[in-house]
């Protein structure tokens, strides 16, 4: 049986660790923050802007400064105005990439800026 070990008396045991996080990624929570981690962190112009937005902000802050921020972009993005400018190929690119807003710690992926 895949998952179990039979014990010496024919006693069925997990094998598995029931504690853990199935939905990990490379570390992260869940892919949605991995993704959005990794698009944040790989462009320079926004690195910079989300070390500058959690710059002496506490945890719980700064995690609402980069969602609002992401939100922000991904909206305009999603329902652009004639005055807004046009999409770009980063942020079509995050949302293809990450999918599921909802599904990102916002927390972990400003830790992660928090970190450095």
């Amino acid at each position: 049986m895949i998952g179990a070990d039979l014990t010496e008396r024919g006693e069925m045991t997990s094998t598995h660790d029931t504690t853990a996080n199935i939905d990990e990624y490379n570390g992260w929570v869940n892919r949605e923050t991995w993704a959005a981690a990794l698009h944040l962190s790989n462009d320079e112009s926004l690195h910079l802007h989300c070390m500058a937005l959690v710059d002496g902000k506490s945890p719980w802050f700064a995690g609402q400064a980069i969602e609002t921020f992401c939100t922000e972009n991904v909206n305009m993005e999603l329902f652009p105005y004639e005055e807004e400018w046009p999409p770009t190929a980063l942020w079509r690119l995050f949302i293809s990439d990450v999918g599921s807003m909802w599904r990102v710690d916002w927390q972990a992926v400003a830790d992660s800026f928090l970190e450095l």
